[in-house]
């Protein structure tokens, strides 16, 4: 069974913050299910086609269009791509591809994120460094020459004003800042450091050096799985209630 949230970007924000909507389960016999979370709840956030309904769970045999159509179609190169930058298989997931990838579009403000799988007592989640492109030249075409399994460090950049949540990564021995953990998963990062600060690990899986910024570094994050500890566990992420 394969978990993933989708998130929805309230641009109204100052902060551009993201927001659980929707949870989507693919069950081991194939179906998909989708409920909304109390994310939903959120004035400016509108249901999505032919969803109108955020009480009601919904299920298809397919992976519902609003989702598919964040993938490439396999007649497509970036199709092949996209499975590399992500360093995932073509047989793999659609789901695990879009958790990862995000299944951004710029016509909208929509992400996917996956739901942390507790296996052999570590948290592992994988994903892309946001912020690039503020990077000079000069620092990008240093941070392209780290090698896989290289360590990053994380700082709490508490003031922030647009996010009082933003976590920086760097690479201390250089001195550098290469740019920020996603949003969206700093909240489990910071109950991580609380519980298991000696545990976590921050490390790049692959840099691929022709694609877009946004998924020019992917990185996963390593850690021991704290006793009591529940990834996305905010009021936000939660079934949806009236």
């Amino acid at each position: 069974m394969k978990s993933v949230f989708i998130l929805w970007q309230d641009k109204s924000h100052s902060g551009r913050m993201w927001h659980p909507v929707a949870k989507l389960i693919q069950s081991e016999q194939g179906i998909y299910t989708l409920t909304y979370t109390q994310g939903a709840k959120n004035p400016r956030f509108q249901p999505f086609p032919l969803m109108v309904d955020k009480t009601k769970t919904y299920q298809s045999r397919e992976l519902f269009a609003f989702l598919k159509n964040r993938i490439p179609p396999a007649s497509r190169p970036e199709h092949e791509e996209l499975f590399n930058w992500c360093n995932l298989d073509t047989s793999a997931n659609y789901l695990d591809l879009l958790s990862v990838s995000g299944g951004e579009k710029v016509t909208d403000n929509y992400r996917v994120i996956s739901l942390p799988e507790k296996i052999n007592n570590q948290y592992t989640n994988s994903f892309f460094i946001s912020g690039i492109r503020y990077l000079s030249e000069e620092h990008k075409k240093l941070v392209e020459k780290f090698p896989v399994n290289h360590e990053l460090q994380y700082e709490f950049e508490d003031d922030n004003v647009n996010d009082a949540q933003a976590v920086l990564l760097l690479d201390k021995d250089q001195d550098l800042i290469i740019g920020y953990y996603p949003k969206y998963l700093t909240s489990d990062l910071r109950k991580l450091h609380d519980l298991a600060k000696k545990s976590i690990r921050i490390e790049i899986v692959r840099i691929n050096k022709t694609a877009p910024e946004q998924f020019k570094i992917l990185c996963k994050t390593i850690s021991d799985w704290p006793l009591g500890f529940n990834p996305c566990d905010d009021e936000q992420f939660h079934d949806y209630k009236n």
